[in-house]
């Protein structure tokens, strides 16, 4: 029997784009996939689609008192929870603090996948599994350079900014910044509070800010056409983040900050490049923009290693195992 998973896309950008990725490779292994944004959910939608499983990214329907009160209803539900952010961070938690983490900690048929092995015991049901890509979705037919250096995401966190003002210092209008406007917003009034950048560079940093990438398509043009795509992880300890699967599969250039599973999953020079600190970063970027033609060949080995290693049909499958697993136990 076909089973329905009905996946909740959260208000997260990233969530979403992760969600739907997965969403498709589900639907090519056999599952019916009904897919709605957590606003629109309601008791019909369950019983129309016979919804047996509901996937969510991080604490997902958790953060909606109402949608939580609707699914817990049916107590034949298997649930599943992707985390792509700590558990206990802020980012995750929301303004819910503690409270949420709780509730999920105790909550029954239900399987937390965690894509990071650092935070694996937090909660008793939990799984590793790294975050993957449906590369179909960023296909890019290469056509010039537009972007020296670009940086895609939220410009928060202390160790964003603070990297990304030294970048701005150094290579002015060089870098370009593509994210969701009110973070850029929320990066300046940071930067002017603590007197991060003078005038002059901050409005350099201003024109710096180009636009909010909405579709697959819109991210891989970017990723694509620049020189050097920046990564600075602010989630997790030894993980991969999203950012850089899409570049790879973009076939675009990637400089990365080290983690221990970038070196599991990656030879760096030869498919990615990393870099360890703020002088290893400058004498990075300026050597991949002298050097051209190494970081081509670097992009396009990258981007093989994605299509070969980090599909999201090799995660759905590990997901509808253990779907398999969880519903023997329910029924014994």
């Amino acid at each position: 029997m076909i089973k329905t998973i009905l996946i909740i896309l959260p208000k997260s950008i990233a969530g979403c784009l992760i969600l739907k990725g997965l969403s498709l490779a589900l639907n090519e292994i056999g599952f019916n996939v009904v897919i709605i944004n957590i606003d629109d959910i309601n008791e019909e939608i369950i019983q129309k689609y016979n919804v047996q499983i509901v996937l969510g990214y991080d604490y997902s329907y958790l953060m909606n008192e109402q949608v939580y009160s609707l699914l817990s209803k049916f107590k034949y539900l298997i649930f599943i929870h992707y985390f792509a952010d700590i558990p206990t961070s802020k980012l995750a938690l929301g303004d819910k603090d503690i409270e949420i983490y709780n509730i999920l900690k105790n909550k029954k048929n239900t399987i937390i996948y965690i894509w990071d092995e650092t935070y694996i015991n937090l909660f008793q049901n939990s799984k590793f599994i790294p975050l993957g890509i449906n590369y179909n979705l960023y296909k890019q037919q290469f056509q010039n350079y537009k972007y020296p250096i670009s940086f895609v995401g939220r410009p928060l966190s202390q160790k964003r900014i603070e990297i990304i003002c030294q970048i701005v210092k150094k290579y002015n209008s060089n870098f370009n910044l593509f994210c969701y406007k009110p973070h850029f917003e929320k990066s300046i009034e940071y930067i002017t509070k603590n007197n991060l950048l003078d005038k002059n560079t901050l409005d350099i940093y201003r024109n710096c800010y180009k636009r909010f990438l909405k579709t697959e398509n819109e991210l891989a043009f970017v990723y694509n056409s620049s020189q050097i795509n920046l990564n600075i992880t602010i989630q997790g300890r030894n993980n991969i983040n999203y950012r850089v699967y899409e570049v790879l599969a973009s076939e675009g250039f990637l400089l990365t900050d080290y983690m221990d599973d970038i070196s599991k999953n990656f030879q760096i020079g030869k498919d990615l490049e990393v870099y360890y600190n703020i002088y290893d970063l400058f004498d990075k970027i300026d050597f991949y923009l002298k050097n051209r033609y190494i970081s081509e060949q670097i992009a396009i080995n990258g981007c093989k290693k994605i299509k070969l290693n980090h599909s999201f049909n090799k995660i759905a499958l590990k997901i509808k195992n253990d779907i398999s697993k969880l519903g023997e136990i329910k029924n014994d």
